[in-house]
C-alpha cells in the first residue's frame, strides 16, 4: 500500500509513525545496555520506530534543485523533530530517545516517476529517515546520545507518490529490484555502548492514531 495524505489533512498537524524491521548482520553490546550480556548481536532481529509531527517538517535542504528528490533537513541548524525507539530481539530494554532541543534529524524522499535533473525519470523510489539526539544526555551520563536510521529503495513497485514528507506506504524486500538497510548506535563520552547494522525486511509509514 502506498499513498499521499490529502492537502486538507496535511494543512493540520499530522502525526506520522515509521516502522522498520530487519536482521542485524553486524552489532555488539559493549556495556550490557540491552540486558543480554556483553557480546555480539549478530543474527538478532531489530524493530525500530520513528515518530514525527508534520508541523515540524523542515524545508528541503536543496531548495528544490532536484525535481525528483527532497531532503527535509535544517541546514546548519541542529533541530530534533523526530523521536526514535529501537527494540532488539530478546531484550526488554528498548533504546529510546527523548525530545531534547538539539540533534540532527532528517527525512529523504525520492520519486522515480518524476523526471530527474537530467530530464529522465530514474524509475527508482527511495525513502530514508534519521533521528540523532544531541550531546545533551538522553539517559543519565555525560554526552549520551542515540542515533537511529533506516532507508529503502525500490524499482519495480511504485510506492512513493510525489515528494511530500507525509508519505504512507508498506514496503517489503521481496526481490532483486529493491533493498534496504538500517543502523542504530548508543554512545557516550566513553565511546559506543551498543550498535547494530541491519538488513531491512520491511518498512512502513502510516498516520499515527492518537
Amino acid at each position: 500500500m502506498a499513498g499521499l495524505l490529502t492537502a486538507s489533512n496535511s494543512a493540520n498537524a499530522v502525526p506520522i509513525e515509521v516502522y522498520a524491521s530487519g536482521t542485524i548482520h553486524e552489532g555488539y553490546d559493549y556495556a550490557n545496555e540491552l540486558g543480554l550480556g556483553v557480546g555480539s548481536l549478530d543474527g538478532r532481529t531489530v524493530t525500530a520506530t520513528w515518530t514525527y509531527d508534520s508541523d515540524y517538517l523542515p524545508d528541503d535542504y536543496y531548495m528544490g534543485i532536484y525535481p525528483d528528490f527532497r531532503w527535509y533537513n535544517e541546514p546548519g541548524v541542529f533541530t530534533q523533530w523526530i523521536i526514535t525507539s529501537v527494540l532488539i530481539e530478546g531484550s526488554a530494554n528498548p533504546l529510546e530517545e527523548f525530545a531534547y532541543p538539539g540533534g540532527h534529524d532528517y527525512l529523504e524522499v525520492g520519486d522515480g516517476d518524476i523526471p530527474s535533473i537530467s530530464g529522465v525519470p530514474s524509475g527508482r523510489d527511495s525513502y530514508g529517515i534519521n533521528s540523532n539526539s544531541s550531546s545533551v544526555p538522553v539517559i543519565p551520563g555525560p554526552g549520551v546520545y542515540l542515533d537511529s536510521r533506516a532507508s529503502f529503495w525500490e524499482i519495480e513497485d511504485d510506492l512513493i507518490h510525489g515528494l511530500s514528507g507525509y508519505q504512507v506506504f508498506d514496503w517489503a524486500d521481496n526481490d532483486a529490484t529493491d533493498g534496504g538497510h538500517g543502523a542504530f548506535r548508543l554512545s557516550s563520552g566513553a565511546g559506543t555502548s551498543v550498535y547494530g547494522l541491519y538488513t531491512l525486511d520491511s518498512m512502513s509509514a502510516r498516520v499515527r492514531v492518537l
